[in-house]
Parts: C-alpha cells; sequence; structure tokens
C-alpha cells in the first residue's frame, strides 16, 4: 500500500507494509495488510522539498490484550526497543491488568524480535532506555498497584537480549535520561512527595553528579550535539503564578537561564545543532486550533517558527480538538503526535490524532498511519520516541492497542 505526500516541490512516497506478529514470536511472522486512510493535511506545504521516505510497520500484540512501545535506542546491537504488554484491555477507571515488561530487538530497523527474558519484567512498566558510553543498554521501568507511587528500577544488557538488574546512579524516583554530544543529562523525580525535580550530569551514564535542582514545575529536556537545554513552566506548588522557563548548557555543569523562553512549552527536540519548542496553553476557554512552534540556535534566544494546525473531529455533545501530547526527533526529523480532547477522550479513555512530521519545524504533514476511530479507545496511532542511523528513522509507539514500530528508510 503506498501513500504520495506532497511536499513542496518534492514528493514524499510512503509504502507501508504493515506486517503482524505475537508478541511473543520469534522474526518469522505471518504477513498481513491492513486497511489505512491518507489523513487530510493539517499545515502549509514547506518551503524546501523533502526525501523520499519508505515506511514500514512491524505489530506485536494478541488478541484481546494491549501492548505500548515507549522508547527506542540505536546501540551496537541494532535498534532495542522497550515497552509493556497488559494482558487484557485497560480498564478507564482503577488499576493495571497484569502486565510485563517487554524487549524488541532489530538489527537493521525493519525485522524486529521480541528478545524479553522469561519472567524477568513481570508487573514492570519499561518506559524509557538509554545506552552508556560502554555501549551498555540501560532500560528503566516502573512497578507496583495504582493507589500507590511506583517503584523504578533499572536493567542492563550488552546485546539486547541478555538482561540483568543494576543501579543507575540516581536517587531513586522517576528518571528520563538524555544523551547528546556532551554528555548525559537526567532530569530526576525524587520520590518524596515534598521533593523539588533535579538535573544531573554524567560524561558516561553511569556516574552521576547533581548540577541543578529546580522549582516545581513541568519540564520539557533533551540532548543535542553542542550542549543541554530544559524549558517548561515553573512556580510555587499551587501553581497560581507559574511562569515560563528556560535555561541551558554547552557542558550540563554551568547553566544559564533564558531572558526569553518559550511560552507554555509542553515539548523539547533537538534539530541538528539547533532547538525546537512546542506551546500548548489547555487554558479555560475553547482549545486552540493551532500549537505555536519556537525555535532556537542556543537553547536561550527563542524566535517564533510557525504554527502546527490542530485537527478537529465531529463528535457529540461537542467536537473534538487534537492537542500535542508527544515531540520526538531523528535522523534530521521532528515527529508530533497528538491526542484527542473530550468528549473523545476521558480518563483511561484515549483516542489518538493525527501524527506530523517535518524537517524544519516549521511545515508540518501527517503521517499516513492507521486513523482513529472515535468511541473506541486506543484506536489510531501515536508515535511515543524515535531513533536513527544512517539509513533509516525508527519510530515506536501504539496502533489500535497493538505495539507499533516504524521503519521509515532515509533516501
Amino acid at each position: 500500500m503506498r501513500f504520495a505526500l506532497r511536499l513542496g516541490g518534492a514528493v514524499a512516497v510512503l509504502s507501508a507494509a504493515i506486517v503482524g506478529c505475537s508478541a511473543t514470536d520469534s522474526g518469522s511472522p505471518d504477513t498481513t495488510v491492513v486497511g489505512s486512510s491518507l489523513l487530510p493535511a493539517t499545515a502549509q506545504p514547506p518551503a524546501i522539498g523533502t526525501p523520499e521516505l519508505e515506511s514500514q510497520m512491524t505489530v506485536f500484540g494478541d488478541p484481546g490484550t494491549v501492548a505500548f512501545a515507549y522508547d527506542v535506542v540505536h546501540a551496537s546491537a541494532g535498534f532495542v526497543a522497550v515497552g509493556v504488554q497488559f494482558s487484557e484491555r485497560l480498564p478507564n477507571l482503577g488499576p493495571a491488568p497484569p502486565h510485563e515488561g517487554r524487549i524488541w530487538l532489530s538489527a537493521d530497523g525493519i525485522s524486529w524480535q521480541d528478545t524479553t527474558p522469561a519472567e524477568m519484567f513481570t508487573d514492570v512498566r519499561l518506559h524509557h532506555i538509554f545506552v552508556r558510553a560502554d555501549g551498555t543498554l540501560v532500560a528503566i521501568g516502573s512497578s507496583g498497584p495504582g493507589d500507590r507511587p511506583p517503584t523504578y528500577a533499572a536493567w542492563e544488557s550488552r546485546d539486547g537480549r541478555d538482561w540483568q538488574s543494576t543501579a543507575t546512579g540516581l536517587p531513586a524516583g522517576a528518571a528520563t535520561v538524555a544523551h547528546g554530544g556532551m554528555g548525559y543529562l537526567a532530569l530526576v523525580r525524587p520520590s518524596g512527595a515534598t521533593d523539588r525535580p533535579e538535573l544531573w550530569h554524567s560524561t558516561d551514564g553511569r556516574t552521576w553528579a547533581r548540577v541543578r535542582q529546580l522549582m516545581d514545575g513541568a519540564y520539557a529536556m533533551s540532548a543535542g550535539d553542542e550542549g543541554f537545554v530544559v524549558v517548561g513552566s515553573q512556580g510555587p506548588p499551587d501553581h497560581s503564578t507559574w511562569e515560563s522557563f528556560g535555561i541551558a548548557s554547552a557542558d550540563g555543569r554551568e547553566w544559564f537561564e533564558s531572558s526569553s523562553p518559550p511560552p507554555s512549552a509542553v515539548f523539547l527536540a533537538p534539530l541538528g545543532g539547533d532547538w525546537i519548542s512546542i506551546s500548548y496553553d489547555f487554558g479555560l476557554g475553547p482549545l486552540p486550533s493551532e500549537t505555536p512552534v519556537w525555535f532556537s540556535a542556543n537553547g536561550l534566544d527563542w524566535i517564533p517558527r510557525g504554527e502546527v494546525t490542530l485537527e478537529e473531529v465531529a463528535a457529540r455533545p461537542v467536537n473534538c480538538r487534537a492537542y500535542p501530547s508527544r515531540l520526538s526527533s531523528g535522523g534530521g526529523w521532528l515527529v508530533m503526535g497528538s491526542t484527542l480532547s473530550y468528549p473523545c477522550s476521558e480518563g483511561g479513555f484515549v483516542v489518538h490524532g493525527t501524527q506530523q512530521i517535518s524537517d524544519d519545524g516549521r511545515s508540518w504533514v501527517p503521517l499516513p498511519f492507521e486513523s482513529s476511530i472515535v468511541g473506541v479507545s486506543g484506536s489510531g496511532s501515536l508515535v511515543n520516541a524515535a531513533a536513527d542511523d544512517d539509513d533509516h528513522l525508527v519510530l515506536v509507539g501504539q496502533m489500535n492497542n497493538n505495539a507499533a514500530l516504524w521503519s521509515l528508510a532515509l533516501r
């Protein structure tokens, strides 16, 4: 099944071969073609041409279960993705059903295998993975009942197949690690209810030092070729006077504050040596039809880059509006995921919106992935993370309650 997207003076062609296989298959699934539809364009054509992309999708999941792929990295073993599989459909309210963390491995970004060790990740959600300087893979997961704070743990592997428990070197709590040209930066949210978020830096991903404590707030953090950037909003715990916030560092140790941070920033991604941030504010009125995009060459000085048009979907009692829920980058590309607002999504009932791709952050077009059905929870597609090598941009996420891994050939 082929899709053509007209982008300025060039055509991006995406050939979607959708492969269905069980989450316990070992790499020789039966091939089935699943219907999809070309989503309507929601952005102005870019000023420059876009190279051709050819896309293939692999799906992991068993009938009656739910599986998500949350993160992916490229290492010496190839592409390694992490996620979770639930034994049954997720309830809209209440504790999650029994589940198991999942590991998927691909040598080329095209053919995938489930390499999850038996019984190692029982009742664990593997939500993050990074690669230390020595090539060791580190997967971070959480476990615990839904009525208490989760417990976080980590596992390491050299090949993506054999895993063992490890210590991250970071304090207890939720941690997200970004890796760039100047080392590693971790945004840690300690497990104590009154503890504030912290930034930790490492040159090798193993030995860490705390470099900054943040105020209460909502932050997006990333690492690029030339340093690190954090943007978001911060203020007192009651949210009464939260203000836009931005800092940048060339080495991860000395930080400088931005005098013009992007307002209401919710996502951040590197684009080459530059930075792209997306802003969004739910506010008290009607949801916006566009979300602003901001550009910075140094992480401190931000200027408007344009807007991404957000789709509107007919529903009752009111129409649903998409809002940005992810931003990923890799291979010179940005991918923005979206989720539909109330009444299409509420609580644990979630319907995915359009996934849009851009090569400059200014002009965006929708990816021709499986579209959602209003009233069907988990329907549609959502990209959670991206990684790349010289030949492929790999996107991971979910499609119709299955873990989905897309491979887009870069040429």
